[in-house]
Order: C-alpha cells, then structure tokens, then sequence
C-alpha cells in the first residue's frame, strides 16, 4: 500500500493563553475596583460630613469597574477552567486588599496632617477679622520656627490666656474667637502648616505644644494662673496632651476623640489599627486630668462619631460639661451660635473661680 505525504495546512499554532489579555484587563479592572469599594465607608461619612454629592457617583464608578472586570472575564472564560477562573478571582481580591493596606498605610498621616499653607489672603483675613492681632514666631528645641498670632480681645494689661490648637486643615484662627473677649488667644499653626516650618508628627507636635505654653506663660501680659487650653478636631488630642502635663485653669474640646487611631479604623473599618503611625491616645490621659473640661459633640458627626467623643469624657476626671450640637456635622460644627454662647458662659464660671 503506497502512502502519498499530504502536505499539511500551514495553520498557525495556536495556545490557550493567547488572546489572554482579557484576563488581564479583568485582574486590573477588579483591583481598582476591590480598592475602590474598601473606600466606601470613608466616601459615605465625606458626604455626611460636607454634604456634597458625591456618594453614588462613587458607587456608579465601583460598579462600573466591577462590572468591566466581570464582562472581560466572561469573555476569557472559554480559555480558563474553573479552577484557573476562581485562581484569577482570588488574585484580584488579594491584591486589591494589600494594594489598598499598603496605600492607607504610606498615605494615612498626610491625610491626618493636611499642612495647608497660608496665602497672602489668609493673612490679611486674619488681620481685617481680628481687630488687635500681632503675628509672633515660637522656636523649637529642634530650631524650628513656628507661626502663628496672638488676638488680644482683653483691655487689662495682664489677663488669661486661651492656647487654641486647630483641626487637620486649619491654618487660620476660627471667627469665633473674636467674640471671647476678657482674654487673649494664642493661635500658633503646627509645624508644616501655615507659615511654619518642618513637618508634622503626633511626637513632634505634642512637644511643641509644651513650648507654646512655657514660652507663651512668660509673657508679662499673660495670668499664668488663667491658662484655657482649647483645642478642634486634631487639636483636642493636642489640647489633652498639653492638659496632662501643664496646669490649666480649664479645658474647651470641639469635637474631641477617645483615640485618633479608633477614628481613622471608623473612617476605613478595613485597615487594622495596629498599622496606624499616630495614634492620639487621649482616653490614656483623661484620667489624669483634674481640670474641668467643655466639650462639644456635633449629633451628626461621622468623621469623629459621637462615641469616640463619649469615650474619652467617660475617662476625664475633671467636671465635664457636655453639650450636643443638634444638626451639626463634623465640618459645620463650628458655625452654630451655641459654640460661643457656651463658651462664654463656661469661661465666665471658671474664670470667676479663685
């Protein structure tokens, strides 16, 4: 039997990974999107707390990933088995997770400290809203300058002195101040922020509000036995700090937290506590500190809930005074009347006090 040799069809060899761009696309688009949707929480309590739309279309975005990544995968599924496509699956999710850890971990303190930088307008805002305001320099052990204003609202030529320290992104003495009058207010911006140099770190901070206070006490105009220590958001941990190690007549906290480590886990449930860099444990020096304290919870606060602040006056061994802002979110917190009145009234009590 004669057997002729066919030539054979020229076809190209062919291979189940080719045309595996799908899957990739798949992987990435799933990523992004798995990143995307752990940052759910935070965008939700964003639009809580400035009441800009921007929740669902966050959402349409996620879905709009999820949904490409799930379409590409559906197109490669010919060219997986079960097994590979779940593999594919699994690896999306992971690296989504470590990508979105590693992110928050490296990003977290710039978010905490915003360092923003004051422009020539901020300063002449400062200087047309406060009548009697003299910019001052503090100079740290470490030789940095810091910035900031002294607001002499008081006509006696010695009188108390509130230290105010302001939220993540502040730069400015908040307009309520000016309606305190009797004392003078010290403002001095953190170090990267405003005008003053260096950058910022839960450490270096709390240091420096040691110098603030016993460079600011020297002053011949100041009643060293008058010190109101007052501090917003961020700045009500600086204010506890600096309230557990100097004595202060009283206390004022917008705004305050137990632990900025617990409030950034509300902000990203997904992101471990034990990874955070600052931590702001006031509830660990509340105990300590015998002197009485204002405190002002905005009901609708989602960015420091009003758990967090319950939690740390639950450990102040001070008087405690507490008032609840109806209404009021973490941003517009310091534009209700009651902020003031309040104040007054408490600084009228304590001041009185021998």
């Amino acid at each position: 039997m004669i057997m002729h040799n066919l030539p054979l069809e020229n076809k190209p060899i062919t291979s189940k990974r080719a045309g595996g761009w799908p899957t990739v696309a798949s992987v990435l688009f799933g990523v992004v999107g798995v990143i995307f949707a752990l940052l759910w929480p935070t965008v939700r309590n964003l639009q809580h707390s400035t009441g800009f739309p921007i929740q669902w279309p966050f959402v349409s975005f996620i879905l709009l990933l999820l949904g490409s990544a799930t379409w590409l995968l559906v197109k490669a599924r010919k060219r997986h088995s079960r097994r590979s496509l779940v593999m594919t699956i699994g690896v999306t999710l992971v690296v989504g997770l470590l990508l979105f850890e590693s992110t928050i971990y490296l990003a977290h303190e710039r978010v905490i400290f915003m360092q923003p930088k004051l422009s020539e307008n901020g300063r002449e805002y400062v200087k047309n809203v406060f009548q009697n305001v003299e910019e001052i320099s503090i100079e740290t052990n470490d030789q940095i300058a810091l910035k900031g204003w002294i607001i002499r609202n008081a006509i006696e030529d010695k009188a108390p002195l509130m230290i105010y320290f302001a939220g993540n992104n502040d730069n400015v003495p908040p307009i309520f101040l000016t309606q305190l009058t009797g004392l003078n207010i010290a403002f001095v911006n953190y170090r990267g922020y405003g005008l003053s140099e260096g950058t910022p770190s839960e450490f270096k901070i709390k240091e420096d509000s040691l110098t603030f206070y016993d460079t600011l006490v020297q002053n011949e105009h100041v009643d060293n036995g008058q010190i109101i220590i007052a501090g917003r958001s961020l700045g009500s941990g600086v204010a506890t700090y600096l309230a557990s190690n100097r004595a202060a007549k009283a206390v004022i906290l917008i705004s305050p937290y137990d632990s900025m480590s617990r409030v950034v886990h509300d902000m990203l449930p997904m992101y471990p506590q034990v990874l955070s860099n600052t931590h702001f444990d006031s509830y660990r020096l509340a105990p300590a500190i015998s002197a009485p304290v204002l405190s002002f919870i905005a009901e609708q606060d989602t960015t420091v809930i009003p758990e967090r602040s319950e939690s740390l006056l639950k450990q102040w061994a001070g008087d405690k005074h507490t008032v609840y802002v109806p209404g009021a979110n973490h941003n517009s917190i310091m534009s209700y009347p009651i902020i003031v009145e309040e104040t007054i009234k408490f600084l009228d009590g304590v001041l009185a006090r021998n």
